[in-house]
Formats: C-alpha cells, structure tokens, sequence
C-alpha cells in the first residue's frame, strides 16, 4: 500500500508468521503425507514451470500404467 518495508525485515516476518502457522494448536498448517516440497530460491519462474510440469507428466504416467 505504498510502504517502504525492508526485503530481510519482510523474510524474517514471513518466516515468523509460517513458524506460528505450523505451530497453533488448531488447524495448525501441515505438509501432506504425499506432497512435493520444491525450493525455488534459486530457480526462475520458467525453472519452476517447467520442473513442475514434469511432476506431473510423472505422476500421470503412473497413474495411467
């Protein structure tokens, strides 16, 4: 909304209100058993396209054998 915030002060209140999520006693936010965990730090959006595509071709091919 037109604030000037700080990028590192942003990671650290992201990562903070993740750690409360996982971590509240209700409806605390849990991996699936059966989900992909893909870092995309140091991937572009097209990487991250492309690698997830390729997922789920994967997957399709299983399910369709």
């Amino acid at each position: 909304k037109g604030k000037n915030i700080d990028v590192n002060e942003l990671k650290v209140q992201i990562a903070r209100r993740d750690q409360q999520d996982m971590n509240r006693p209700y409806g605390a936010l849990k991996k699936a058993n059966d989900a992909v965990y893909i870092d995309t730090s140091s991937m572009t959006q097209q990487e991250v396209i492309d690698y997830m595509y390729s997922l789920v071709c994967n997957l399709m091919q299983k399910v369709n054998a």
